[in-house]
């Protein structure tokens, strides 16, 4: 998490405190609004690799046909070289990954291109693609943060306030995946994943802590702050074992609503709560 207090910031004015991540070898997996030359560059010079989708405003020097590479669930897959040069005038030869999609995104794309800088020897392009795909799952975590974690509290109108409670939410996200994990280790992965609500896990853990707080001494409680990770993760299966999954089933969602029009001021647009507070703290004498 890297925060922000100005809510309308556009993501790559942060393009900096990126970079500052970056470590030898990582893979930083990105849609195409982080598609721009200073961040594949920057992540280039500190020996790192990127799978980041296309965007249109970066142009691409092409060398050579498409060549087919196979098939994954969703699409055929190509591959070409191709050559992006930055401002500075040093040119980078990376992968272009061609995904040409079965059925339409929901933007009505047909065709999904991807760049790369990883190696052939270390990685297939059906691979790439692949990979690239298993981004979405970052929006369903974003959809439990909102309705499970409530980590957008509409009265935090002072940023930082909105910045902690959404911190608090991401910590306690990773808490919900251990618990998960556990699920899977215990039922499946394929069980836990099509049958059990993470919802569910939520409520109960809102609903039961409380109680466990007033009846559970918390010495009891000493002794998993130093456990072994192996240790802590096979008590975790066993308690799993004991859970009742019919009280955590899944129901599935209906049919989406169309958000309605804004017609209250409708001819005004947002602003940033951030803006606001630094301009009147220059007009404070």
């Amino acid at each position: 998490m890297i925060p922000c207090e100005d809510g309308h910031a556009q993501e790559r004015s942060l393009s900096s405190e990126v970079l500052d991540l970056v470590e030898a070898n990582d893979i930083w997996i990105a849609d195409r609004n982080f598609c721009t030359t200073p961040l594949l560059f920057g992540i280039a010079k500190r020996d790192g690799f990127f799978v980041v989708r296309h965007h249109a405003n970066l142009t691409l020097v092409s060398s050579g046909t498409p060549r087919s590479c196979g098939r994954t669930d969703t699409g055929s897959v190509f591959e070409q070289s191709v050559t992006i040069a930055d401002s500075a005038g040093r040119t980078m030869v990376v992968r272009r990954i061609i995904l040409r999609l079965d059925k339409p995104t929901r933007d009505r794309d047909v065709e999904m291109s991807i760049l790369t800088n990883l190696p052939k020897a270390v990685i297939s392009a059906v691979a790439v693609a692949d990979v690239y795909r298993r981004r979405w799952s970052l929006e369903t975590l974003f959809q439990s943060l909102t309705q499970m974690l409530e980590g957008e509290i509409d009265t935090l109108g002072y940023p930082r306030a909105a910045l902690l409670g959404f911190g608090l939410a991401l910590a306690t996200y990773n808490i919900l995946s251990t618990v998960q994990a556990a699920l899977r280790g215990a039922f499946g992965i394929e069980k836990v994943q099509a049958e059990v609500s993470g919802y569910y896990i939520a409520n109960e853990v809102r609903a039961t802590a409380p109680g466990m707080a007033i009846a559970i001494d918390t010495i009891a409680w000493k002794r998993f702050e130093t456990i072994e990770p192996a240790k802590l993760a096979r008590q975790l299966v066993r308690w799993a074992l004991l859970v009742n999954l019919a009280k955590l089933k899944r129901h599935p969602r209906g049919t989406k609503i169309p958000v309605p029009k804004r017609t209250r001021f409708a001819d005004k647009g947002h602003v940033s709560t951030a803006r606001l507070l630094a301009k009147s703290r220059e007009k404070a004498p």
